[in-house]
């Protein structure tokens, strides 16, 4: 019989299997152990990430150290250390400058406290009369239609006392423009005191009680008048006025073209505290005083020169259309403040900047805002 031999050089079928499936192991695991979680690839970026944020937070830390050593100081300010962070991204989040994000131009987002836990100090604000500050309520003038903005809608009016934590005691705004407009009668505002059969005509006015104190507060004889009725009420009542959409006011009443977005309807006795405010009133001739500096509070005359970075003579802001050709009439306001030796006048601010006095007429009205003292206060540069 003849033998028959077999070739064992080849590779059986069964071979080449077990082998492929070794290959495809031995491949899954080089691609998890280079991309996996906790992969080669994975950690050598995760690794230069780390790198690079590690030499921004060290390049920022080395910029405050010097800051320190220039300032002598052991801390640094609020507004330094948001100067030197700008030179490495930008600052997102809400809060103290502590509270936010640094997003580096890569993309990488360091909290502020990973980068800085060490003393913030306190700048002094150093406000002055007339400086710009930024309160969350918007409106648009009566007379020219501006739109003012929270940042350029009001103004310092009285600094108040520096808390040194970035707060200010006694700190009041008053707004850039006028807001809205009221139609007062002298005639009609004596005595009247709110009642439900007398819903209309002097709803706003003061009563004899807020009299008594206005006269007090503002070192004015104590006279039954109507204008310190009016005065009264302007000062203490002025969220009672009813102020509806429009361009002219009813009698004893006012309007408004839009507060706080608000452009429709009646203003609600909120529209003007919402940005923060614990009161609102109408401006008086003795806070324009006071901001001028003027020992007599009651009865100084203006003129179109007179002080305070021009926060009163409201024809010298041509930047927001307070210029002739924009005007139809004149931008006149009411102060809260009666005329003296007058039994129904109140005094006004025409549109030269001179006091004068009216006892029956549609003018405008700056609201005066009196802040909380824990409001952090934001100058507008």
């Amino acid at each position: 019989m003849r033998e028959v031999k077999f070739n064992n050089n080849g590779i059986t079928l069964l071979a080449l299997v077990i082998t492929i499936i070794i290959l495809l192991i031995l491949a899954g695991v080089s691609i998890s152990v280079l991309g996996g979680q906790n992969g080669i690839i994975k950690n050598a970026t995760e690794s230069k990430k780390q790198s690079e944020i590690g030499e921004i937070i060290d390049k920022v830390r080395i910029d405050i150290a010097d800051e320190q050593i220039e300032k002598k100081n052991a801390g640094i300010a609020s507004s330094e250390l948001e100067k030197i962070l700008n030179k490495y991204g930008n600052l997102t989040g809400e809060g103290t400058i502590l509270d936010k994000i640094l997003e580096t131009e890569k993309g990488y987002k360091i909290p502020v406290k990973e980068i800085w836990s060490g003393t913030l100090v306190v700048e002094p604000l150093n406000l002055q009369v007339g400086d710009y500050i930024k309160y969350n309520v918007t409106y648009t003038d009566v007379y020219t239609l501006y739109s003012f903005t929270a940042e350029n809608g009001w103004r310092v009016l009285d600094p108040g006392t520096d808390n040194g934590d970035g707060t200010v005691t006694g700190l009041k705004l008053i707004s850039t423009g006028i807001p809205v407009k009221l139609n007062y009668n002298g005639n009609d505002v004596n005595n009247k005191e709110y009642s439900e059969t007398n819903p209309i005509l002097g709803n706003w006015a003061g009563n004899t009680k807020q009299r008594e104190e206005y006269a007090k507060k503002f070192n004015l004889s104590n006279n039954n008048y109507n204008n310190q009725y009016a005065a009264a009420g302007l000062y203490y009542n002025f969220k009672k006025i009813k102020f509806d959409k429009g361009i002219n006011a009813s009698q004893n009443e006012g309007c408004y073209n839009a507060v706080n977005g608000k452009n429709t309807g009646t203003l609600s006795e909120t529209e003007f505290i919402a940005g923060g405010a614990e009161e609102v009133h109408a401006l008086t001739l003795a806070e324009i005083n006071e901001a001028r500096g003027e020992s007599d509070l009651t009865n100084t005359p203006l003129n179109e020169n007179s002080g305070a970075k021009g926060l009163f003579y409201l024809t010298a802001l041509e930047d927001y259309g307070y210029t002739k050709t924009n005007m139809s009439t004149s931008p006149n306001y009411f102060l809260a403040s009666p005329v003296i030796g007058d039994t129904i006048s109140l005094n006004c601010v025409d549109d030269k900047g001179q006091l004068t006095s009216v006892f029956s007429v549609n003018y405008g009205v700056r609201t005066v805002i009196s802040l909380p003292p824990d409001f952090e206060v934001e100058k507008v540069e």
